[in-house]
């Protein structure tokens, strides 16, 4: 379990980083930001043989060494972070710790439309606990906004999954925070 929030966490952090729109509003973006913060709060009710449960992971970055790079309407995504989280399942907290993550990649392209980022490809590649991961292949969206040489990335979305007889729904609120280089 704690293997599944840390991939999540992942998909989140780089999630809340990225949207359909004209080589303009492209433009505002392109060049490296480097992360300064990020937050998430994932809530996930899940039924299986008619019992139900929940689940809620609440974190942060901290140690972070994490650049994106914007160019036309490419990305990449290059470094390393740590993340603090605590998940509590119906309300007794069931792990809290810290997680260092290196070695961090990823690249696709976006696209945006106002101040909704639509990107296409993965925002991670690494390898975990001996296993390749990559995450969030897109198309995902949130929304951003640039003040001055600050770009913050917010997503509040809900999911649903089906999968071997269990129904769940999600849901995902993050942001992070990135300074222009």
């Amino acid at each position: 379990m704690k293997k599944t929030f840390q991939l999540l966490f992942l998909c989140l952090f780089t999630l809340s980083i990225f949207s359909c729109g004209d080589d303009d509003e492209m433009s505002v973006l392109d060049g490296t930001w480097t992360a300064q913060s990020s937050e998430f709060d994932v809530t996930t009710t899940t039924t299986t043989n008619g019992s139900n449960f929940s689940s809620q992971s609440v974190g942060s970055t901290t140690a972070i060494d994490y650049d994106l790079v914007f160019t036309g309407s490419n990305f990449t995504t290059s470094g390393s972070y740590t993340y603090d989280v605590t998940t509590s399942v119906d309300g007794s907290v069931v792990n809290s710790g810290s997680n260092p993550v290196s070695d961090v990649s990823g690249a696709g392209t976006y696209s945006v439309d106002g101040s909704v980022i639509t990107i296409n490809g993965s925002f991670f590649e690494l390898e975990f606990n001996g296993q390749s991961l990559v995450g969030a292949n897109g198309p995902q969206m949130a929304n951003f906004t640039i003040n001055g040489d600050i770009l913050t990335f917010n997503q509040n979305e809900t999911t649903t999954s089906m999968e071997g007889g269990a129904a769940s729904t999600s849901t995902i609120v993050s942001t992070s925070v990135w300074e222009r280089q």
